[in-house]
């Protein structure tokens, strides 16, 4: 049985792009790193309430928005060094573990998503000012001898670091809000609740 000639250039066609691919892919850089700062109006001990807490992430943090089919579980610890959490959704999951905690110099966690090696390192870096701090955010990683994932380097900074950037500015607005205003939204919010709750005894 012979192939067509439309079937066999094809083929070859294929062949090309994949060796082209592969080839390319030795060149591109195996590391990636993503970066993003903002300066806030707060001590690095004040942040560092808002970082060093896993239970405090949702409020601020750019992994887990606006999905609604996340199930975050927090680790017997969660905070400081050895504070972690698993999670997972439909796109996927994954789980992280705090393994620096430092009031003056920030967090260093490793975040893994396929359950193996981490996948990145991530940090959250102090740098104190006059009156103020300046936060730095950063990813960085090693794809080995994944060509593909070579690529994907190429992405990760226009992918990640708008979330970078929302996190840092959510951040810096929970950071810079007086405790006196906090507490009273966290008591709007558990008055809410609890109307909430107590509309749906008196509908049963």
């Amino acid at each position: 049985m012979f192939m067509s000639p439309v079937l066999k250039l094809v083929g070859i066609g294929v062949l090309a792009a994949t060796l082209v691919v592969a080839v390319g892919g030795l060149f591109m850089p195996s590391k990636y790193a993503v970066e993003r700062e903002i300066v806030i109006q707060a001590s690095p001990e004040r942040i560092h309430q808002f970082t060093n807490d896993l239970k405090t992430w949702p409020e601020w943090t750019p992994w887990f928005k606006n999905d609604p089919t996340l199930e975050i579980t927090l680790g017997p610890v969660t905070e400081g060094e050895g504070a972690s959490q698993q999670w997972k959704a439909k796109k996927g999951g994954g789980q992280l573990e705090i393994t620096r905690s430092d009031p003056q110099w920030g967090i260093q966690y490793n975040m893994d998503l396929s359950k193996g090696r981490p996948d990145s390192i991530n940090s959250m870096r102090y740098e104190p000012m006059a009156d103020s701090t300046k936060v730095i955010m950063k990813m960085e990683g090693d794809r080995g001898w994944n060509l593909m994932g070579r690529y994907v380097n190429l992405l990760m900074d226009p992918m990640v670091g708008p979330m970078f950037d929302d996190g840092l500015l959510r951040l810096k607005v929970l950071a810079e809000k007086p405790d006196d205003e906090q507490q009273d939204a966290e008591q709007q919010d558990a008055g809410q609740s609890g109307a909430g709750q107590s509309e749906a005894d008196t509908a049963s």
